[in-house]
């Protein structure tokens, strides 16, 4: 009988894992996304450059926690980001 343990076989968390991280960094891109055309713009709002910033450093910190989180960890972090994602998105 295989170890399960091994790196060979798939844990429960690291699928739990790339989708946190999966939604994780789709989020970062849409912040960057939106800083890069804020900054493009004829007159930048400075408030909103700011403020989309601001959240993208809060993303990047809790894309940094995936690496450390657990289980339940994970699933909350994926499904905060599924949301926030579908919220940016406007679906």
């Amino acid at each position: 009988m295989p170890d399960q343990t091994t790196p060979e076989a798939p844990t429960p968390e690291h699928g739990d894992r790339a989708a946190a991280l999966q939604h994780v960094r789709a989020v970062a891109a849409w912040y960057s996304e939106q800083i890069g055309r804020e900054l493009r713009a004829a007159a930048p709002n400075t408030g909103r450059l700011e403020e989309l910033k601001r959240q993208r450093e809060q993303v990047m910190v809790d894309q940094q926690a995936v690496g450390e989180a657990g289980g339940q960890e994970l699933a909350r972090i994926t499904a905060v980001y599924a949301a926030r994602l579908q919220e940016l998105r406007g679906e």
